[in-house]
């Protein structure tokens, strides 16, 4: 059980660290906290909404992926992975289509 509430942690952890490098990019974000839906955040400016999926150390699985590719979206809508590696100090940003 400790094993799961580390993983749970370190996530949360890798969310904020999303939420801060966005708004420091002039994005307003909204944390979708407990959701087990397909992205962990939304993030808006004036041009953009952007839905990421954040992950710590690894990239999603295919099933995931999948998830995420077939999520429908409007054209002004891009789908985001943020992956933080431990001591990272921005995430790897992956854009699926």
């Amino acid at each position: 059980m400790a094993d799961v509430m580390n993983a749970v942690h370190k996530g949360r952890r890798g969310e904020y660290k999303s939420i801060r490098f966005l708004e420091a990019a002039g994005y307003s974000c909204i944390r979708s906290a407990a959701s087990k839906g397909v992205f962990d955040l939304v993030a808006v400016n004036g041009d953009h909404v952007l839905l990421i999926q954040c992950k710590v150390n690894r990239w999603p699985g295919a099933d995931e992926l999948r998830a995420i590719a077939n999520f429908a979206t409007p054209a002004t809508c891009r789908k985001i992975i943020h992956r933080w590696r431990d001591g990272q100090a921005a995430p790897d940003v992956k854009e699926i289509e």
